[in-house]
Order: C-alpha cells, then sequence, then structure tokens
C-alpha cells in the first residue's frame, strides 16, 4: 500500500526510504520473521527494493538479543548460526553484490498479480532496471499457494517537461523492453535457485508472466537475454517441452533436445530386459537379435547428429560378434558394475568407425561426451538391474575405457614404453582420477589399487582388440616399478616429464552415487599405497 501510493504521489520519493526488518527499539529480525523462507523472502524484497537496505546488528548471524540504543555490550554469549549464514551467503549476498541495479526509481515498476479471483494482494511484484540490469521480483507474504499473472503496472506518476503529473501505467513486457515478436524468446535466471527460465516474447506482451508461488517463496529473476528463434524453430519447442518449469542450463537443455534421437534409441537398447539378461549370462539368440536391431538404430542415429555416412548395420553385426566372442571369458569373476563396463565399451568403443578414416578410439571417446550419452547410460543400467552407484561407476568406467592410452598404441619397447604410457595417463584428468592420483604436501601420489585396476583393464582391452594373451609381463613390471617408487608420481616419471603438483592435500571424486575422498597420512611408511 507504501509503495502504491508512493508512486502515484512521486517514485522518486522511494529512493529515499531506508528498509530495514528489525531496529534496537523492536524485536530482532530472527524473533519477528524466523529462519526460514519468510525470513529470506522478506530479506530479498529489502535487498531489492529502491532505497537503502539496512541489516541489524547480529542479523545474518541469527542472534536473538534485543540491543538497545543504551547498550555497552551484549549480555548474552550468543553463537552465529552456520546455517543461517550458509544461507544468506548463497541467495541473499549475490543480490547485494548487484545492489546498485535495484537502487534506483527511473525504471521500477510495480504490478498487480491477478488470480481466477482477483487481485492477490499478498503478493509483491516489481520490475526495474533495463538492458543488462533488468530484474523482476515476486514474492508470496501469505503461509498458503496462489497463482497468477503479472501483466499490467499498478498506476505511476510522470511528469512532463512543466512539471505537470499524470497517472499512467506499463505492461511487464514494456516494462523490460521486450520486443513484440513472435520469433523472440527471452531467457532469464532466477538469481536464489540459479535455475534458467524461458518464455515468448509474444506471450509476454499479450498474457503476461504466470506464476504458482508457495508459501513465502520468492523469486529474483535476472540476467534477461533475449534469443531469435530461427526457422527450425528450436527454442519453440524447448520452450513447449519445458512448460515454463527452470532448468540449470537452457544451452544445455537445447542440445539434450536436439540430441533426443539419439537418446530415445539409447535407451531403447535397455528396453526388454536384453542388457540384463546379457549381464547375467542368461542372453538367447533372440536376445541378441533384439539388442542387434536396436544397436543399430542407435548407431543409425549418431551418424545422422554427427553427420558422417557410416553403415550402421554392419557395425551392429559386429558389435554383436565381438560381444559373443569376449564378454563372456573376459568378464568372468568381475563384480557387476565393471562387467557392465566391459559390455559398454565392447558396444560403444566401435562407434567412430562410423565416419570414414577417423581414429576409431578418439572418435568413439569424443562422440560419448559430445553426444551426453553419460546420463541415459546410467539410467539405462539402472534399469538392468544395477543401484545407483554401481550404474554410475559402471558409466565412469566405460568413459574413461573409451579415452584410455593402451600399451599397444605405444611406438616404444621396454622402460621407454613404460615411461611414455604413464606420460599420457598423467596428462588426462579422467585417467589421473580413475588412477586416484592425490596431492600430499606437494608430493602426488597414486592409489595403489585403482592404479593396479586401471592397469588391468588396459591389458584386458589390448588382448580383446589385438586377439592375444595378456601381456603380464607388462602388469607385473609397472606394478614393480609403482611399488618402488612408493606410489609417487614424480618417481614414476622422467624428471623432464613430471607434472607440478597440486597445493590441494586431498582429492575428492564425485559419482553419481555419493562422494569418496582419501587423505594422505602426515607420514607414509615405504611402499604405501
Amino acid at each position: 500500500k507504501v509503495i502504491k501510493e508512493t508512486l502515484e504521489f512521486d517514485p522518486e520519493i522511494l529512493k529515499r526510504y531506508v528498509n530495514f526488518m528489525s531496529n534496537p527499539d523492536e524485536e530482532t529480525a530472527v524473533e519477528q520473521f524466523g529462519k526460514g523462507d519468510k525470513y529470506f523472502g522478506v530479506a530479498m524484497v529489502m535487498a531489492t527494493l529502491p532505497g537503502l537496505p539496512m541489516l541489524g546488528h547480529g542479523q545474518v548471524e541469527g542472534f536473538g538479543e534485543k540491543y538497545g540504543m543504551e547498550f555497552r555490550r551484549a549480555r548474552l554469549d550468543e553463537q552465529p548460526d552456520p546455517w543461517l549464514l550458509e544461507r544468506h551467503q548463497r541467495e541473499l549476498f549475490p543480490i547485494l553484490h548487484r545492489r546498485a541495479w535495484f537502487a534506483e526509481v527511473h525504471d521500477f515498476l510495480c504490478y498487480d498479480f491477478v488470480t481466477d479471483g482477483g487481485v492477490d494482494e499478498q503478493v509483491l511484484a516489481y520490475s526495474n532496471g533495463s538492458g543488462p540490469t533488468r530484474s523482476v521480483v515476486v514474492f508470496h507474504s501469505r503461509f498458503g499457494s496462489t497463482a497468477g499473472t503479472i501483466r499490467e503496472s499498478v498506476a505511476y506518476a510522470r511528469k512532463s517537461s512543466s512539471g505537470a503529473k499524470r497517472q499512467v501505467r506499463r505492461s511487464l513486457a514494456e516494462g523490460l523492453g521486450l520486443p513484440n515478436d513472435p520469433s523472440m524468446f527471452v531467457a532469464f535466471r532466477d538469481a536464489r535457485t540459479g535455475l534458467e527460465y524461458l518464455r515468448s516474447c509474444r506471450e509476454l506482451w499479450e498474457r503476461g508472466l504466470w506464476l504458482a508461488l508457495d508459501a513465502y517463496q520468492g523469486h529474483v529473476f535476472w540476467e534477461f537475454r533475449e534469443i531469435a528463434d530461427g526457422s527450425a524453430g528450436q527454442w519453440r519447442r524447448l520452450a513447449d517441452l519445458l512448460g515454463g518449469r527452470g532448468v540449470p542450463s537452457l544451452d544445455l537443455a537445447l542440445r539434450d533436445l536436439q540430441l533426443e534421437p539419439v537418446h530415445t534409441r539409447l535407451r531403447a537398447v535397455f528396453d526388454g530386459g536384453h542388457i540384463g539378461a546379457v549381464l547375467d549370462g542368461s542372453a538367447t539368440s533372440t536376445d541378441l537379435d533384439a539388442l542387434q536391431v536396436r544397436l543399430a538404430a542407435f548407431l543409425a542415429s549418431v551418424a545422422a547428429a554427427t553427420g558422417v555416412p557410416g553403415a550402421a548395420g554392419p557395425l551392429a553385426a559386429t558389435i554383436r560378434e565381438r560381444t559373443v566372442a569376449d564378454f563372456a571369458p573376459n568378464s568372468a569373476g568381475l563384480e557387476l558394475a565393471d562387467r557392465a563396463a566391459m559390455l559398454g565399451w565392447l558396444a560403444l568403443s566401435p562407434m567412430g568407425a562410423l565416419a570414414p578414416g577417423a581414429d576409431v578410439a578418439a572418435t568413439s571417446a569424443a562422440w560419448f561426451d559430445e553426444l551426453r550419452l553419460a546420463p541415459i547410460l546410467a539410467n539405462g543400467l539402472r534399469g538392468a538391474g544395477l543401484d545407483e552407484a554401481a550404474a554410475w561407476a559402471a558409466t565412469d568406467r566405460i568413459r574413461v575405457l573409451l579415452g584410455l592410452p593402451r600399451p599397444s598404441a605405444i611406438r616404444a619397447r621396454g622402460a621407454a614404453r613404460d615411461a611414455r604410457l604413464m606420460e599420457r595417463w598423467l596428462a588426462t584428468d579422467a585417467i589421473r582420477t580413475a588412477m586416484g592420483v592425490n596431492t600430499w604436501e606437494g608430493v602426488e601420489w597414486l592409489d595403489q589399487d585403482r592404479f593396479v585396476g586401471l592397469l588391468r583393464w588396459a591389458i584386458r582391452l589390448d588382448a580383446i582388440d589385438l586377439n592375444a594373451a595378456p601381456e603380464t609381463a607388462l602388469l607385473e613390471r609397472l606394478t614393480a616399478k609403482a611399488e618402488a617408487a612408493g606410489y609417487r608420481v614424480d618417481r614414476l616419471l622422467p624428471p623432464s616429464a613430471t607434472r607440478p603438483a597440486a597445493t590441494s592435500k586431498r582429492c575428492t571424486a564425485t559419482r553419481g552415487g555419493g562422494t569418496r575422498s582419501r587423505s594422505r597420512p602426515p607420514t607414509r611408511p615405504p611402499g604405501a599405497p
């Protein structure tokens, strides 16, 4: 009510306000508003209104003692609330860092939130700024749910050159300076959640911005950017697909939309339980026939997405032959996640052969990332019987194996080949993670079990591709060298090839199923893993 009346009289007065949630004569902010969504919603409004926001003493820390003006020191021994501090740092401080975007009133507009039952006065909605500093703030100040549209501003006074005032209104689209063009879309981000949203500019002109709000829910929309939709209509299809919901990245969401034909056919490979039958050794010729047909469709979609002329049918037949010949003997005794990794490598490592004349291994590894196959693969493996952690572990292993430099590719012999192999492995971040490379006191170390496990994989895959016996001598030689070096990276490489150590004393590898960390003790016995 105060904001509306001030706008009708003279918007410039809003800049003179000092906005606060408590002062020394009142109960503290934590006593009045608590520490949850109500507090942060009101603090968000305070931080984004024109004028000057003022934080009370102890407000950010969550102190509850009421300080009178005559106090010389605190009477209570209160400790800052770390949860409250963290939420301030995450949600409120980034807004305060851009305080200049909200302080002026030249572009400030306040809007009615119109529901089916009329104007919901419990929702405060306003916009400010122009160009790159545009923002829209919405806050629902009641414990309950509501849904409605922001379209037309409340009346505000506009002065003419003669000093005369008249009451005017503007639409949200006008306030944001959006083009009234059906081919234009606008993207914006919520400062509090980090999610990006996509709306049609024409829709905002004609219907406004529709929002559903829960109790004390608030948004600070900023980083507005206009997007011209091309003749293919990709952004319109994405907007229809999202249906108003936010996503971490619109660019990645668009990429997923473009890759949907590939992802759909990869999901189909896991339908019908045929992959599970291969993994547990019960697959019949019917299972293999179905997999071959679905693999051929998947490979055809990969060829279409990458613009290569490869023959998907013959390649799918080759993958079937490799699976029949090599999966069972080379996966015997492995855990389920490793068997899944073996099967995934057999199916995806020949993928690069779709591009005539290309480096098959390098192309397959590149396409795995470029086509964003990992989440689809992990979801399919969950459906094939693996739990969340095992599915992501297998997916990560497949990614590493596709890009793993193998001993057979090194054009050297003996110690020179060993050193060159280690150099190539340590030059790739994904492989360093797979080997458990971590840093303690400026020195890089290998994880013994993970290093030896990766060596076994390299030798196993070479034996499959070369149709030869596993090179156990290489395993024994490199294992012995690593043992003699105490699993220190710098002792495994020539001095000229030693990679500078990171400063961190801890290496954390994240998987879909959780986080695993390994720290080095202050002292290490010789040869400790």
